[in-house]
């Protein structure tokens, strides 16, 4: 018959509550095996403060308009959810779904609403972008040839010292800019 202990244990091995735990354990070490070696599954990761780039500020100006907002204060960090495959899983990083705002497409001035768009990534896809859109101010873009040059001359010469009449070259500039800004300016100081 043998010990008390061991006859307990041949009967816990005999009930079907040890098969069921049994069969539970082998089903778990089954799942994680097949788990950790299929590549192919996909899991979400998740990467805060992300920053956002802007592209196509110079198609914009040939299309005749400009962003008049400073990209530091318009462009916000995101919250990126991405799917990713189980072998990338430890290698994606938030630069490889490079998230930017693309003007090159704004065709009229004021607040203009842009959408976040993503670079394609072999790592996986963007599943949400939060925020998910960029508000920019857009005026036209102008230039303005005629923008008259002026010296100020400021102090007195030493004792001794002479001076001739100062000369301007060039006595006009150019300015390019934002409407509103090149509109107000009349005139370039040299001092």
């Amino acid at each position: 018959e043998g010990p008390k202990w061991l006859r307990q244990l041949r009967r816990v091995y005999k009930s079907n509550t040890f098969l069921i735990v049994f069969s539970v354990l082998c089903a778990v070490m089954l799942w994680s095996v097949l788990v950790a070696t299929d590549g192919t599954l996909t899991r979400e990761k998740v990467f805060a403060d992300v920053e956002v780039t802007m592209a196509g500020m110079d198609t914009l100006k040939s299309n005749g308009y400009i962003v008049i907002d400073d990209d530091q204060s318009v462009l916000p960090t995101v919250r990126l959810t991405v799917e990713v495959t189980q072998n990338n899983y430890s290698r994606a990083t938030a630069s490889n779904f490079s998230p930017r705002v693309d003007v090159s497409k704004i065709r009229a001035t004021g607040e203009q609403t842009v959408e976040i768009t993503f670079s394609s990534s072999l790592y996986g896809k963007v599943v949400s972008c939060e925020p998910s859109s960029v508000t920019v101010n857009v005026e036209r873009y102008v230039s303005s040839n005629r923008i008259p040059v002026v010296l100020d001359t400021e102090g007195t010469l030493a004792d001794g010292l002479w001076m001739g009449s100062p000369s301007l070259d060039p006595a006009y500039i150019a300015v390019s800019g934002p409407r509103s800004v090149v509109n107000s300016i009349k005139r370039a100081v040299a001092k």
